[in-house]
């Protein structure tokens, strides 16, 4: 009776623990959590850049006695280089994730004013032409467009852009896989 008594003791401990144990839940990768891991996949690219400009002398009188002056602002500035993770578009079909990306691009650009040295031509005998700040800030708009539109053509570094992005959606995909038990293949395609 003892034996018979443990060994239905034993059963219903075996049987308690195993109704804890279910079939594991299928992991999928996921867009929204890929669009915010490729978040930090942005490239930096810090540039010192020279802005130049011309401050005309004023018409009439007021213009008595000045002078044309060149002069150009020198400054660090820093582009962002990546991809537009609104068009990033993924599908799963059994182990195969196509995954659709755009080309890398540049996402935006900041100016550390702090760094502007004004270097110009001398004023005038008399009359000062005072260079603004706001002539400063012009300049170096006009400089930060062409600093973007650079880097925009900047092939190699838009390449390194796409592949950061692509490294950290592989492996996250790769992560899915071996949580889930799976070994994706993924497909690589171009947004249009």
């Amino acid at each position: 009776m003892k034996k018979l008594l443990s060994i239905c003791l034993i059963m219903a401990s075996l049987m308690t623990m195993l109704s804890g144990c279910a079939a594991k839940e299928e992991v999928l990768p996921d867009i929204e959590q890929i669009r915010s891991i490729c978040q930090l996949a942005t490239l930096e690219c810090h540039y010192n850049n020279v802005a130049t400009g011309i401050k005309e002398k004023h018409a009439g009188l007021a213009g008595l006695f000045e002078k044309e002056r060149d002069y150009w602002v020198e400054y660090n500035g820093i582009v962002k280089l990546g991809i537009d993770m609104d068009k990033v578009d993924i599908s799963i079909s059994g182990n195969t994730v196509t995954v659709v990306i755009p080309s890398a691009q540049v996402m935006g650009s900041d100016i550390d004013t702090s760094s502007f040295r004004v270097v110009s031509s001398e004023d005038g005998f008399l009359n000062k032409n005072e260079i603004t700040v706001e002539d400063q800030q012009k300049t170096v708009a006009e400089g930060q467009q062409e600093m973007i539109k650079t880097a925009n053509e900047n092939d190699s570094l838009l390449a390194v852009a796409q592949n950061r992005a692509k490294t950290l959606i592989k492996n996250y995909i790769d992560t899915m896989g071996e949580i889930a038990g799976k070994e994706y293949t993924i497909k690589w395609k171009n947004a249009e």
